[in-house]
């Protein structure tokens, strides 16, 4: 009962010291992966990444051209296209990008 509590105290006592820190970052930079297609610049504003912008424009094109998001991830993988991680576009991650224009 004892450890039970401790246990108990001990990850309360991280989640709190884990919120506060998360929140004192935040102020100073932004969390997390940006959209697919822009980066964070140094102050933190949201611009176009010169290395995947080209390719978020062909998946706009794409699009615009009627073709759906299975296609296009089709498409953009046999172009030699990459995702910002460096993996091939898979159908979701297609329908994602999309429903961000």
């Amino acid at each position: 009962m004892i450890t039970t509590n401790h246990s108990q105290a001990t990850r309360k006592l991280i989640s709190e010291k884990t919120r506060a820190a998360m929140a004192d970052l935040g102020k100073t930079r932004k969390l997390g992966r940006p959209r697919f297609g822009y980066r964070y610049d140094g102050s933190g504003k949201l611009v176009p990444d010169p290395k995947t912008w080209g390719t978020l424009m062909r998946i706009k094109e794409f699009h615009e051209k009627g073709m759906n998001a299975n296609r296009i991830a089709t498409t953009i993988n046999a172009g030699g296209h990459r995702s910002a991680t460096g993996g091939s576009f898979s159908r979701n991650a297609m329908v994602l990008i999309i429903s961000r224009f």
